[in-house]
């Protein structure tokens, strides 16, 4: 066993796998659908893993029962057995779940805060979970899903993805002028109330409404309901305005009603196992690289939803808010790269197809951020940097169901009242804060700047731009 990941020991143990070669290809398979520590079974939706013909039902069912025990915030320790296992599923008290081995900043404001120099710290302030939420029977949580449910639209995502949670239902579906015959066979047969306008429903207490990337003003007209929403989560256009969004979290945060944004890359391994790497350094330099794959005929239609720091570069942007205290106030310092950075006008509209830019923090914190809308293949990679500018960590990301995660995450907050790791729409507002600032110093200086050399992150991503 010592040729096998120590993490995972304690699972293969207790499954009683005997054959190493069934335990390599059932480690490649966790590591697809990202599950890089035991910790992460907890999140995990067992029929997402592919596991190969070769493993028996007998080890896949018992691999089930584990994530179930995971989910319920146990954790298997080095003498556990299944016997363990199936004893604490059917007993009444459920322990309360340790901290993940990732990094598990709070998104509290005041944690936010305390990483920023005072003089340029911003408040951020969260809205909190209603004080009568605690007292709700919480059998499951009713979900509401505003916006456009036509297949392989943003909403039917939503729609098949919630459905595939414990402890939630989709209550109803919320379409103007639906009339797509797949989505309307598809509430009838679940039960999904199909409706054009929120006036025409009342939703049971606890419920979630997501709100489409084009329905953000619906928010308002929740919060003028008799009976406001438990928790909202906004999927954010890349046109929105900080201003817009600003209004939008005061209204919520005067309603006491928590509001999250969907942005599932803050939870994803890649960004996960660089943080916990950039731990080891006396202050973090590291850099994310997100490569989507869209081909220049649909450019324009990119370039309609939103600048490249509004939309591709946008999770980037939050994660450094989230995990590192970002605000425009807190930087020191800010160097675009003219090297890596190639804008194009399309159809009538001018914007970037690629941007690399660093931020430095007044505490040190360096950020590099490179964003590339027309690579070759849609990746993304997060790198720790030493003090000569060289990548001495790389991860890549291998995970496919991020979006699902975050979801689970958001619903184990809401119905065990769990301290989980979500980006707050006070985070977006500061990330769309930090968009604004980046477009504003790309159009100022990007003609008058010579190409930097490049060194460290950027030389090692260059490189690679150009062989490919």
């Amino acid at each position: 066993m010592n040729s096998l990941s120590d993490k995972y020991e304690k699972l293969w143990n207790l499954l009683g796998i005997p054959d190493e070669a069934i335990i390599h290809e059932m480690e490649v398979s966790l590591r697809r659908v990202g599950v890089y520590s035991l910790d992460d079974l907890a999140f995990l939706s067992p029929e997402d893993v592919k596991f190969p013909s070769m493993v028996k039902p007998v080890f896949i069912r018992k691999f089930a029962t584990v994530c179930e025990y995971y989910a319920l915030g146990h954790r298997l320790q080095d003498d556990s057995t299944m016997q363990d296992v199936l004893k604490a599923l059917t007993s009444k008290p459920v322990p309360q779940s340790p901290s993940p081995s990732s990094i598990n900043l709070s998104p509290e404001p005041k944690n936010i805060q305390s990483e920023m120099p005072v003089a340029e710290a911003v408040p951020i302030s969260e809205p909190v979970t209603p004080d009568h939420a605690s007292s709700i029977p919480k059998h499951h949580l009713n979900v509401v899903i505003i916006g456009d449910c036509s297949p392989y639209k943003r909403g039917w995502h939503h729609l098949e993805q919630f459905s595939k949670i414990e402890k939630c239902r989709v209550h109803s579906v919320i379409d103007i002028g639906y009339t797509d015959e797949s989505l309307i066979t598809h509430c009838k047969n679940k039960n999904i109330r199909l409706v054009s306008k929120i006036e025409e429903l009342s939703v049971p207490q606890p419920n979630l409404y997501v709100i489409g990337p084009t329905r953000n003003h619906d928010l308002f007209k929740l919060m003028d309901m008799d009976d406001p929403p438990s928790c909202v989560l906004l999927d954010l256009p890349g046109t929105i305005t900080v201003k817009s969004l600003e209004a939008l979290s005061n209204f919520a945060a005067d309603n006491n009603c928590p509001v999250y944004i969907n942005c599932s890359r803050v939870v994803a391994p890649y960004v996960q196992k660089t943080l916990e790497a950039s731990t080891l350094q006396s202050v973090p330099r590291v850099g994310w690289y997100h490569r989507q794959d869209i081909p220049l005929i649909r450019m324009p239609e990119a370039f309609s939803k939103g600048r490249i720091f509004h939309t591709t570069a946008f999770p980037d942007l939050v994660i450094a808010v989230m995990y590192f205290g970002v605000t425009v106030e807190s930087l020191s310092r800010f160097q675009l790269n003219p090297g890596m950075t190639n804008y194009q006008t399309i159809g009538g509209i001018t914007d970037y197809v690629r941007a690399a830019f660093m931020m430095t923090t007044h505490s040190g914190v360096e950020l590099t951020i490179i964003a590339d809308r027309n690579a070759p293949s849609a990746s993304c990679l997060g790198v720790v940097i030493d003090d000569q500018g060289n990548v001495i960590n790389q991860f890549d990301h291998l995970h496919a169901h991020c979006d699902l995660k975050l979801k689970r995450r958001l619903v184990r907050s809401l119905m065990e009242n769990r301290n989980e790791v979500l980006p707050s729409v006070r985070m977006g507002v500061e990330a769309l804060r930090l968009a604004e600032y980046v477009g504003k110093h790309f159009e100022k200086n990007l003609e008058d700047m010579q190409p930097p050399e490049k060194t460290g992150l950027w030389r090692r991503l260059s490189d690679r731009l150009q062989k490919n």
